[in-house]
């Protein structure tokens, strides 16, 4: 991920490169937006209070809309993106269907964030924090509950980073990885695999990707927004 002053130059380039039209068309853009993150969910997780209420990142404000959702992880999923070969824009909806667009992040015993944004499991081979939290799982289409230790990171981006790392690490996903350069296809190739239980899982993440709160987020409104 470049360093802070190579993103505020790129970002300066490109806001002298749009002419005052093109900016003021962005800002009308950006205020149609819709502003219920919830209206495109297609599954909520599990509420066992072991989910945080509202996203948060460190000290930051909660974030309370899906554009702010993207805009400020937009950056993490771009470097995993390029690191998959697929679109930033894939990642950012399967966050979003795991996590409510922020809003159902699992929490730590002591309350903490544990900033897990894929609900990726603590399995054996997992040496960092983890939280206990029950679950609904999918066995032969039936959904249960289930008590499940998931991986705890210290911020978002080491999420994305372990979520790079388990998907390039695992024999099984590799046919996902074959197909990164088609978003469809790689969702469902992680879902044959067994990345998740439920069997609507990928049509669910594309959902997202395909719907109209997404759709808005192209890339010249995300860097207007991070301005």
């Amino acid at each position: 991920m470049p360093s802070d002053s190579s993103s505020n130059r790129v970002a300066f380039s490109l806001v002298t490169f749009f002419s005052t039209a093109r900016m003021q068309e962005v800002e009308q853009r950006m205020e149609r937006l819709p502003r219920s993150p919830l209206d495109e969910m297609t599954e909520f997780p599990f509420n066992s209070g072991n989910t945080l209420p509202m996203l948060k990142d460190g000290q930051a404000q909660p974030i309370q809309s899906a554009e702010e959702f993207v805009r400020r992880l937009h950056p993490y999923a771009e470097q995993a993106a390029k690191e998959l070969g697929v679109e930033p824009k894939v990642i950012l909806a399967q966050a979003a269907l795991e996590t409510g667009w922020g809003r159902s992040l699992i929490k730590n015993s002591n309350g903490s964030n544990s900033f897990n944004l894929f609900n990726i499991k603590a399995d054996k081979a997992w040496q960092g924090k983890q939280a206990q939290v029950a679950t609904l799982e999918f066995d032969q289409g039936i959904p249960k509950k289930v008590n499940s230790g998931f991986r705890s990171y210290d911020s978002f981006k080491e999420s994305f980073r372990d979520y790079v790392n388990f998907i390039k690490s695992n024999p099984r996903y590799g046919d996902a990885l074959k197909k990164a350069g088609n978003a469809e296809q790689y969702m469902h190739e992680l879902q044959r695999a067994g990345y998740a239980t439920d069997p609507k899982y990928a049509y669910k993440v594309m959902s997202i990707y395909q719907g109209n709160t997404m759709a808005e987020f192209e890339p010249d409104v995300i860097m207007a927004m991070n301005q």
